[in-house]
């Protein structure tokens, strides 16, 4: 593999700040066009679409995350970098939001819409505190660093056991 393939890969540089504040300007736009979305009445619920179907959408979704998760922590260990790498958090929380918009494409079943919608947001709120991890000092504090670590792993068990409430047995295993 060449060192320009590698390194494109890899997000390595002296612009990690800029590239942080540039995704957390891009997430909090993301945000707020989905408040905004929500606000004017639009919602995903389509009339017949039941919560079989929308189950078996979503865990097609996650199916197709969970392999490219896989394939990024397969990849990761191959080169030789440990999982907590910000590059590789940065990397699956990348795939984490692919697959969130995906979901929140779907189509919903108009009795479930709220507790969905609750199960995305936290969703999107794991995958925010995956990228603080990812910006968290590689020494220094490390009091901050277990409790954003602590942090995450709250979030990720609310968005886990969110996916299983409501019957996604795969999702469950992707949160």
């Amino acid at each position: 593999m060449s060192q320009q393939y590698r390194s494109s890969l890899w997000c390595r540089g002296d612009d990690g700040p800029k590239r942080a504040r540039r995704g957390a300007v891009l997430l909090l736009a993301g945000v707020i066009a989905g408040v905004c979305a929500n606000g004017c009445g639009s919602t995903r619920a389509k009339r017949g679409f039941s919560r079989a179907q929308f189950i078996a959408s979503a865990d097609s979704v996650c199916r197709f995350e969970q392999a490219k998760l896989t394939f990024i922590s397969q990849r990761a260990r191959r080169l030789g970098h440990a999982l907590a790498v910000p590059s590789v958090i940065r990397q699956q929380v990348a795939q984490s939001q692919l697959a969130t918009a995906r979901l929140e494409a779907l189509p919903r079943p108009p009795a479930d819409v709220q507790t969905i919608d609750r199960w995305l947001t936290a969703r999107t709120v794991a995958a925010t505190v995956a990228l603080d991890l990812a910006e968290a000092p590689a020494r220094g504090d490390g009091v901050a660093v277990r409790d954003v670590n602590g942090e995450l792993a709250k979030t990720r068990a609310r968005a886990r056991e969110l996916a299983l409430r409501y019957g996604s047995r795969v999702c469950d295993e992707t949160d």
